[in-house]
């Protein structure tokens, strides 16, 4: 606004007829002025198109920042769950090979008890007075496998027609329990 005022002064000298150096001094003198604004407002225009191309630069900086945490998040929520579905699934497995454990133990207590039951009721079998081990179990029923062995052989040996003592000694019976030594060691107290 005041450049045009100064523009329409200079017209109205040259009008009013003052000298020309007047007005070629005021001309310059304004000319400078204005070359010194010029040559500020361009600074300025390169200072803030730098800071603009600076915080455009940040920007996207803070951008490609922001969208690789999400991507990190969103793996990681992904692991959540992949991990969230392991854990129930061995959940499961564990509640499923508690249960097995528990039918396993129970059947092979039943059985321990048959045992002992058939072991200390046998004629001759002295009833235990404290709490029966495997191992004593075990060598008191050997004992007893022993004595008929030897009782079977020996009436064989007289002549005697004596039925097999196991199911695989018997035609078609050759699939019956084998268990080897190892598999029948004790390995926990029992109870009678």
């Amino acid at each position: 606004m005041g450049q045009l005022q100064a523009m329409s002064r200079k017209f109205s000298w040259l009008r009013e007829g003052k000298s020309d150096e007047k007005l070629i001094a005021a001309l310059e003198t304004e000319n400078h002025t204005l070359r010194q604004l010029t040559a500020q407002l361009k600074e300025e225009v390169l200072q803030k198109g730098e800071a603009a191309a600076r915080v455009t630069g940040e920007a996207q900086r803070l951008q490609r920042d922001l969208a690789a945490e999400r991507a990190a998040q969103a793996e990681l929520k992904r692991q959540g769950r992949a991990n969230q579905d392991t854990i129930a699934s061995l959940h499961l497995q564990h509640n499923k090979a508690k249960v097995s454990l528990e039918q396993v133990q129970s059947r092979f207590e039943r059985l321990r008890v048959k045992i002992i039951q058939a072991v200390y009721t046998a004629p001759g079998a002295k009833q235990p007075q404290t709490e029966i081990s495997d191992a004593a179990l075990l060598q008191t029923m050997q004992k007893i496998i022993d004595d008929r062995t030897t009782f079977h052989q020996r009436l064989q040996q007289k002549g005697e027609k004596m039925p097999p003592l196991t199911t695989a000694d018997i035609p078609g019976h050759g699939n019956g329990l084998h268990l080897t030594q190892e598999e029948l060691k004790p390995n926990r107290k029992g109870r009678c």
